[in-house]
């Protein structure tokens, strides 16, 4: 596969004590037509299987209902193949003046509309027990990130 040639490849480019480790290949940032992409999360995650190790729907909080947030997850879950690939269910907050993050591990999703500021939204975090990263940094177009801090996180 083109992908474990790629991985073989970078492994021995960066030297001998990262040849023998494992270099899976995804993305954890992808949206559907729940949100601001294209087909079903299904869809989504059956071509994701197809290129990628691991692969995690996260449309936009803002955008999602309940029903579309448990089909996400649903389909997450008939998508994961024990030791062959990793599917995942999150979501994208988006604060329109303070950035935009993926979360995941959580059972629930909020949004801007729920978590306002930046604060409220860590606290939110925190109680989940969530993973989250920060998602086009420094971006002028939506502020992403510019004013954010770490809250004591």
């Amino acid at each position: 596969m083109l992908r474990t040639a790629a991985a073989v490849a970078l492994a021995l480019a960066l030297g001998p004590r990262l040849a023998a480790a494992e270099i899976y290949f995804g993305t954890l940032h992808g949206h559907t037509r729940y949100s601001d992409g294209a087909g079903t999360p299904a869809q989504a995650f059956a071509w994701a299987r197809q290129h990628f190790d691991f692969y995690a729907v996260t449309d936009h909080g803002e955008l999602l209902t309940s029903s579309e947030w448990k089909d996400i997850g649903l389909q997450a879950d008939r998508a994961n193949v024990d030791g062959t690939f990793v599917a995942l269910r999150g979501f994208e907050y988006s604060n329109p003046f303070q950035g935009h993050a993926c979360v995941w591990n959580t059972s629930s999703y909020t949004s801007y509309f729920i978590q306002p500021s930046i604060d409220l939204f860590y606290g939110w975090l925190d109680r989940q027990g969530a993973l989250a990263s920060f998602n086009h940094p420094g971006d002028p177009v939506d502020g992403a990130c510019n004013d954010c801090h770490t809250g004591g996180l």
